[in-house]
């Protein structure tokens, strides 16, 4: 971590400079904060997850995060092995490197 920069300071500035964002929300944490200060841009090339064998829904909160997700139309993806995982990923990659489509039209529910 960069001298000055805190940790969160430091994750979203990695965050800004990437190409392709993964959040996984099988539980709660910090990454709700860094969901939320996404810039628009980045719509098109996030991908949210949650591990269903630990958790039934993804843990998402009815704030920011939840208003954005829906806005931009992501819905969480659901896996239950670490090769199911590696699958959702490559398949999201492979269809955000394509060009635009109509956005998903489920949305994201509040734990």
């Amino acid at each position: 971590i960069p001298a000055g920069q805190d940790v969160d300071e430091h994750a979203i500035s990695l965050l800004l400079s990437s190409h392709y964002a993964l959040f996984d929300f099988t539980e709660r944490g910090g990454q709700e904060d860094e969901f939320a200060r996404l810039p628009d841009t980045m719509k098109r090339r996030t991908l949210i997850v949650y591990d269903a064998a630990v958790a039934g829904a993804p843990k998402v909160s009815g704030g920011m995060t939840l208003t954005k997700a829906t806005r931009w139309g992501i819905a969480p993806v659901a896996f239950r092995d670490e090769d199911e995982l590696r699958e959702i990923v490559r398949d999201f990659l492979v269809g955000a490197s394509q060009p635009l489509s109509a956005p998903a039209t489920q949305g994201v529910q509040p734990e």
